[in-house]
């Protein structure tokens, strides 16, 4: 067990990849949110794409849900259709929601 305390909680090998991918998540939403730099922004694609083709059902939920925050774009939505396609309900469900 590795010791890391979040929150006042000590977090497993597993909590602490999950935390640590949800910290990536929250910084790659302040990268699209910045419009007036668009490189910054376009460099997040890759990251999300990596998420989505991830194993883990849990970081391609994850990428979904990011993908739900991010408004009027074209990539966004082609990557949440293909979403609705994946073998977990959860992450079908999440890319349903992203896409209103």
């Amino acid at each position: 067990m590795i010791r890391c305390y979040v929150k006042k909680r000590m977090l497993s090998k597993q909590g602490l990849r999950r935390y640590t991918l949800m910290l990536t998540i929250k910084i790659l939403i302040n990268a699209f949110s910045i419009q007036t730099c668009a490189q910054t922004a376009n460099q997040g694609w890759p990251v999300l794409e990596s998420g989505l083709a991830q194993k883990s059902a849990i970081q391609r939920l994850a990428a979904v849900r990011v993908l739900g925050l991010i408004s009027n774009d074209h990539h966004a939505t082609e990557l949440a259709e293909k979403a609705l396609k994946d073998k977990n309900s959860s992450v079908r469900a999440a890319a349903a929601t992203a896409l209103g």
